[in-house]
Order: structure tokens, then C-alpha cells, then sequence
């Protein structure tokens, strides 16, 4: 493993996926988490107030009206469940961003951000759809999941997972800080950008600001990740030096061109020094076109962003640990089945009970499982459907496994992934509606929602999508009725 890749796989993927929504997750009929209605917060929860960072793309109106769109929809869910969420979660606190990527997927963190893809609309059929994809990320933040013990009385009395829990909650908000830090220095050279291209101002070489900024982040993210590891090495070349000053003052214009063609799948594998060299090289396309004051700006910046990866230093060697050693003990608890994905079935059916209080159609939560279901056969089609300029920059990983079967079938099992199978997934829904019949009974609206947003989902859809999945496999079906037919014509 190479250095600091714990870091590096966490800032990259547990900040972003830790609580995804989309899984390809042993068959149960039964429950097998604690949920009662009514009883949605965790107990022992030591939150005051979250610290999220609004961090949607301010380049495209699409995704705006997206937000808007999340926005409406989550605060209905918020206000319709006050009674049973903490104070501190409400239409102010909570943070919903999009994602400029296809993915079928969304997530959330104990900090307050929810985050939605692009590529979550392709599967919603109605706004009731995507209110249970809320409705479930909500379960996420409130229940802080990542951070809050599980249920089982054995594992709240147990003092050595009290303790890793303790140790995650605070390796979490240093991770979400260091993601903020980051966060405010792209908006702060995007909003630079959108002036620099409103006065025609343009880079020398005759490259775009978008694709320059990009490899400036990836460089720099790396550069903060070898600082750290050089630090830790006593690396004389960082010795007693502050990343501003590796970074130079003023701005060195030694360095021009050295960064042309750059690869950012490189990056981590060059040396300080040519890290050094690269981040100079490329911010100086920035700073020409800057005054002194912002120029001093994006130094503090930068150093604020190293300076967080340096508090995260300290928990190098013990993130991926701290995490393996939780997982260890619910397993060895619960069992190797609900130990991995337990979390995600608490997200289902509290959010299932947030759901319904908000006065969503009960049958279409199912749905929207069976067609995450769909989504593991059918994602890949995706790219075929895409209208966004941004579709050449995804890549095949972007989206759900196309290898994975359907998950439909009449036997299904829960499976052992970090998620269980969409279609064990649907069934619980099924049985929670009828175990909880009499409770529900009482909150289920007389005339539920199917839609009720303004007709926003099918501009969203329309602006993203030449078409939607349902679409799609509708127009496969009616192609193959039709050849079927054609075949016993001529027979």
C-alpha cells in the first residue's frame, strides 16, 4: 500500500460513499434491526447543531433548479416529522448538494450534507420515488449512522465499541473539515473563473479554465497528501517549511509549462519537488489575471487546506483500522449478514416512517427499490440517454454494475455487501408496511402524493436525459413484441 492511501481513500471515497444509497448487496422474512415507529433519533447522539457546506455547482442552471427541486422536497419531509427528529435537523441545517455525475446513487453524512447524483433521476419514475430516496438519506443524518452504535443492548454496553465510535466521530469531522477547506478554495477560483471568461480573459497555450482548474485541484490535493507523508518522513526538503513557503513567494515564474499534458493518475506517484513544481506552474494561469488581494486569498486558502491535512496526519495509520475494528465487533455481535449492512436497512425503514408522515403514496417506496433493482442490469445504458456536455468526462465506473443480475426474482437473498439486495430490500419495505399496519394506518395520508412538485422532476429529467430507464426498457420491450410478431408472421 502506498503512503498515506488511507487518506487519500478518505478523502476520495469515504467523505463522498461511506452512506451511499446504491448497493449490490442471506435471505431473512424478518427484521432484524430494532426499528419502532415513532423512535427515529439514536439514543446517546452528542450532536449540537451540524456543520455542513453548501457545495452545488454555480455553473449550471440544470443543476440549480436540481437543488431547488432536493431543497422542496426535503424540507417537506423535515417539517411534516419535527415530532420525531431532533431540533437541530431542520429546513435551515441541512446542506442538499448535487453531484455533476451519473451515478445512480446519493449519500449522506453525520455532518449535515446530503448529496444527490445526477443519475438518480434516470430511476425515479414520480416525485414520490425520489422522496424516498430522501426520506432515506435524512434516516442516515439523523440516526448518524457511521458514528452511532447500533441498537443491540450487548454492543451499547460494550466499552471497546463505545470507544472506536468515539475515536470515528472525531476522525470524521476532522475528514469533513478538510473536505470544506477544499470545497471553499474550488469556489473560490470558480467564481474567479466565471469573471475571467465574462472579460475574455484566456490562459496562454490555448487550454480551458475548467480542464486547468481540474488538474490544479487533483495537483494540489496531491501535493497536501505528499506534505503530510514527507513530514511524517522528516523530509528535509519539508523541514521547517510551511506549504506556503514550498509553494514560493511571490509566484515563481520559473516553472512554465511543465504541467502541459498532464495526467492526473500520475500525480501520485511523483516526488515532492515535482508536485511543487506543477501546483506553481498551473496556478499562475489563475493569479495572472488576479490583484494582490486575491492573490493573498488563495495562499491562505491553500494553506488552510494543507495545514488540515496535516491534523488528519495524525490519524493516518489508524483510519483504515479504526473502521475495520468496528465492522470486527458488529459482526462478531450480529452476525456476518447484518453486521455489514444493517445500517442501510435502519435507513429503509426509518426513512420509509419519515416517508409516510410527509404524505407520500406507501406502494411507490417499494418501487423506487425495485427499480434500483433495474438499475444494476440496466445502468449502463445510461450514457446512450445523457444530454449534459459533462457526459464525456464520466467514465464506465460512474455507473451501477452492469454485470450484477436483476435482483427481482422470487427468491432473493439479503446478501453480505455494505448494502443488502434491492429486492430483499423491497420485500422489508413490504413487511414493514404490514407489521406496522395499525401504527401507519394512523399517519398515511387519505389522498398520498404521487406527484406534487410542479412538474420540476420531468424538466430535470428532460434536460439530463433523452430518456429515462423506464422509458428505456419499455421501448426494449415493445422492439421485442414486435420481432416476436414479425417471426411468427413469417413463419
Amino acid at each position: 500500500m502506498e503512503p498515506n492511501k488511507t487518506i487519500k481513500r478518505i478523502g476520495q471515497g469515504i467523505i463522498a460513499t461511506l452512506l451511499v444509497l446504491l448497493g449490490c448487496a442471506d435471505h431473512s422474512k424478518q427484521s432484524t434491526t430494532s426499528h419502532d415507529v415513532g423512535n427515529i433519533a439514536p439514543k446517546g447522539d452528542t450532536r449540537q447543531k451540524l456543520t455542513c457546506y453548501d457545495r452545488t455547482p454555480q455553473d449550471s442552471e440544470t443543476d440549480q433548479l436540481f437543488k431547488t427541486y432536493i431543497d422542496e422536497v426535503v424540507n417537506k419531509i423535515i417539517r411534516a416529522n419535527k415530532e420525531v427528529i431532533p431540533s437541530f435537523i431542520n429546513e435551515k441545517s441541512v446542506c442538499a448538494n448535487v453531484q455533476k455525475k451519473y451515478e445512480v446513487n446519493a449519500n449522506a453524512m453525520p455532518t449535515g450534507n446530503l448529496n444527490f447524483y445526477r443519475g438518480i433521476l434516470w430511476i425515479t419514475d414520480t416525485d414520490a420515488e425520489f422522496a424516498m430516496v430522501a426520506a432515506h438519506e435524512l434516516a442516515h443524518l439523523i440516526s448518524a449512522h457511521g458514528m452511532a452504535p447500533h441498537e443491540d443492548k450487548g454492543l451499547r454496553n460494550n466499552q471497546e465499541y463505545l470507544g472506536v465510535l468515539k475515536r470515528i466521530r472525531s476522525i470524521y469531522f476532522d475528514i469533513a473539515e478538510y473536505q470544506t477547506q477544499f470545497d471553499r478554495l474550488s469556489e473560490f477560483l470558480e467564481g474567479k473563473i466565471v469573471q475571467f471568461k465574462k472579460d475574455g480573459k484566456k490562459i496562454p497555450g490555448g487550454s480551458s479554465w475548467d480542464f486547468k482548474l481540474s488538474d490544479y485541484k487533483s495537483a494540489l490535493y496531491a501535493l497536501s497528501i505528499k506534505y503530510v507523508s514527507e513530514k511524517k518522513l522528516k523530509s528535509d526538503f519539508v523541514k521547517d517549511k510551511s506549504i506556503s513557503d514550498l509553494l514560493g513567494l511571490p509566484f515563481d515564474r520559473n516553472n512554465r509549462g511543465i504541467s502541459n499534458n498532464l495526467d492526473p493518475k500520475e500525480l501520485e506517484f511523483k516526488n515532492i519537488e515535482e508536485l511543487v513544481r506543477i501546483v506553481q506552474d498551473l496556478r499562475l494561469d489563475f493569479t495572472t489575471h488576479m490583484k494582490d488581494k486575491s492573490k493573498d486569498k488563495l495562499r491562505n486558502l491553500e494553506k488552510s487546506l494543507c495545514e488540515k491535512s496535516l491534523e488528519l496526519a495524525g490519524s493516518d495509520d489508524t483510519i483504515e483500522k479504526i473502521f475495520d475494528k468496528k465492522v470486527r465487533i458488529e459482526k462478531e455481535h450480529l452476525g456476518p449478514a447484518k453486521g455489514s449492512n444493517w445500517q442501510e436497512q435502519d435507513a429503509d425503514e426509518k426513512g420509509l416512517e419519515l416517508y409516510l408522515r410527509a404524505g407520500f403514496e406507501p406502494s411507490l417506496a417499494k418501487k423506487l427499490l425495485q427499480q434500483l433493482g433495474r438499475s444494476r442490469t440496466h445502468g449502463h445504458k445510461i450514457f446512450s440517454q445523457l444530454k449534459d456536455l459533462d457526459a464525456d468526462q464520466q467514465s464506465a465506473s460512474d455507473t451501477p454494475s452492469s454485470g450484477l443480475r436483476d435482483h427481482l426474482g422470487e427468491h432473493c437473498n439479503r446478501g453480505r455487501s455494505s448494502h443488502p439486495a434491492p429486492c430483499w430490500r423491497a420485500a422489508n419495505i413490504d413487511a414493514e408496511l404490514k407489521k406496522n399496519q395499525k401504527e401507519y394506518s394512523k399517519i398515511i395520508a387519505k389522498n398520498p402524493i404521487r406527484n406534487g412538485f410542479g412538474g420540476k422532476l420531468k424538466e430535470l429529467q428532460n434536460a439530463y436525459f433523452e430518456k429515462t430507464m423506464t422509458q428505456v426498457i419499455k421501448d426494449e420491450g415493445q422492439n421485442k413484441e414486435k420481432q416476436e410478431s414479425k417471426k411468427k408472421k413469417n413463419k
